[in-house]
């Protein structure tokens, strides 16, 4: 046993004798070398940082940092905002033209609806034979009656339009005449 501790011995101490000489070094000389040759000396008025300037930089970086997305949320809600108003004035405009075309629609069922009315009276030649004269008035200056229909009294002159289609033609003491469609129609006032 004492040889084999005294064998280990001398190998320690011839060993690394010999492995310098071959050029071969232990791997902790190596990396011990190795560093010592990557490191790159600092100047003499340098100082190494201390870990409070190394955490004022990083919270100084993380100022900026911060600040920069501040500015980014800041220029992304004014464009969400700019988006948002296109949206509204697109909007507008959309329930602008539903409402003309809503317009067209009622006023074209309103023609449909006059014409109808004017066909229908047209459709009806009695239509002048439904009027009574319940008064003529008469004077130098002018010549006027109350005509009667359905229970609805109507104040006319000679020349004034009834129902867009019957014309008053001419007031005679003895009566109305009517035009309707080209031809007349005489209505008679009876006094009661």
């Amino acid at each position: 046993m004492r040889i084999i501790i005294a064998m280990g011995f001398v190998w320690l101490i011839v060993f690394p004798a010999l492995a310098q000489e071959n050029g071969i070094l232990f791997e902790s000389a190596a990396l011990e070398k190795k560093e010592a040759e990557t490191k790159t000396p600092l100047p003499e008025n340098a100082t190494q940082g201390s870990p409070e300037s190394d955490s004022q930089k990083e919270r100084a970086q993380v100022k900026e940092q911060m600040e920069t997305l501040l500015s980014y949320q800041k220029d992304l809600e004014a464009k969400q905002k700019e988006i948002d108003l296109l949206a509204l004035e697109l909007q507008k405009t959309d329930l602008v033209l539903k409402r003309k075309e809503l317009q067209k629609k009622i006023s074209e069922v309103e023609l449909s609806e006059d014409s109808r009315q004017i066909s229908d009276n047209k459709k009806d030649p009695a239509a002048a034979g439904d009027f009574k004269v319940s008064l003529v008035f008469i004077t130098p200056q002018s010549k006027e009656a109350v005509l009667e229909r359905a229970g609805e009294k109507i104040r006319v002159r000679e020349g004034d339009s009834i129902y867009n289609n019957i014309f008053v033609k001419e007031i005679t003491g003895d009566g109305v005449l009517l035009a309707i469609e080209g031809s007349s129609r005489k209505i008679p006032y009876v006094s009661k």
